[in-house]
């Protein structure tokens, strides 16, 4: 069973509304909360050396883990550190505090300083702006381009001529180039110049068309899909592209999962419950990893 008071450490660590460094007695990071992932992004800071991160810990002030009687209570201290972050040295301002784990103490890094988090948000704000206009620009020849080969493909299509086998290869062309267009129309309302689009939909019909454009992808990879509708749903009022691009962002991340493993299979069902109509996707790849978990929802984010 797991110790209470270790149990209470770990919960208190994400409750704190500051970034937080866990320091062990080896001056090792072990663990860091939500903000302080947030504050470092992608960087792997678990497992690295305190110096690492506070190069000139010594300099400013006397090492509290050195000065540690390992008996609680004992001191906080609030000092000044210089940190690296995204190479580059700042000037913050630490609370550390000793706290007793089910085996030793271990320190509290907490960052107090308001001022390096909000320099933070804001080198990401320009970064979000820089992205929106980059996605407006992209969005903008995309959609030239998209146009004509619609227009190519809606011509041949008029053609009597052409063989059945024809005609459907074009209209899973022209199929595909409407997903591109939902896409295109993404980008722009992430670059605010499009406003989202709702009507009344059905969510059966929106997943099936999403596997007519995945399936020959998925057949060629080795992998299995099973589709099952247990009740027809009622239609609701949604906007068909987000949806749509939601869920071709998962099942082919569940296609990159499975690719080295032996079973090769993705498994969609829909139905409803007493409140709210449900998508239950599974699929055998291996899973994403924790570090991770936290930044699925940003825009552009991949592995």
């Amino acid at each position: 069973m797991d110790n209470p008071v270790s149990l209470e450490y770990t919960t208190l660590l994400n409750t704190i509304q500051a970034p937080v460094f866990v320091v062990d007695a080896s001056k090792n990071i072990i663990d860091i909360n939500n903000y302080a992932k947030r504050l470092f992004h992608s960087l792997d800071v678990i497992g690295k050396s305190c110096k690492d991160i506070f190069p000139e810990c010594q300099k400013s002030c006397t090492c509290p883990v050195d000065e540690a009687d390992y008996k609680i209570p004992t001191d906080s201290q609030r000092c000044k550190q210089v940190m690296i972050l995204n190479t580059v040295k700042e000037e913050v301002e630490l609370c550390i505090i000793p706290v007793q784990t089910a085996h030793d103490i271990v320190f509290l890094h907490i960052l107090t300083d308001n001022d390096i988090q909000n320099r933070q948000n804001l080198v990401m704000l320009e970064k979000n702006m820089t992205i929106s206009t980059l996605a407006s620009g992209i969005a903008h020849e995309f959609n030239n381009m998209n146009a004509g080969i619609q227009g190519i493909v809606e011509l041949l299509l008029s053609q009597e001529e052409l063989s059945s086998a024809g005609v459907k290869d074009l209209k899973t062309i022209l199929k595909i180039v409407k997903r591109a267009t939902h896409l295109i129309d993404q980008l722009s309302m992430l670059a605010h110049r499009k406003p989202s689009k709702q009507m009344l939909v059905n969510i059966e019909d929106i997943v099936d068309d999403c596997i007519s454009i995945i399936k020959p992808q998925f057949m060629d990879a080795g992998i299995t899909i099973d589709v099952i509708h247990k009740d027809r749903l009622p239609e609701l009022f949604l906007d068909a592209n987000k949806i749509t691009l939601a869920l071709m962002n998962i099942f082919l991340n569940a296609r990159d999962a499975m690719i080295d493993t032996e079973q090769k299979k993705l498994a969609i069902i829909t139905g409803q419950d007493d409140t709210y109509v449900t998508i239950t996707i599974k699929d055998t790849g291996c899973g994403i990893k924790e570090e991770n978990i936290q930044r699925i929802f940003e825009p552009f984010f991949t592995t």
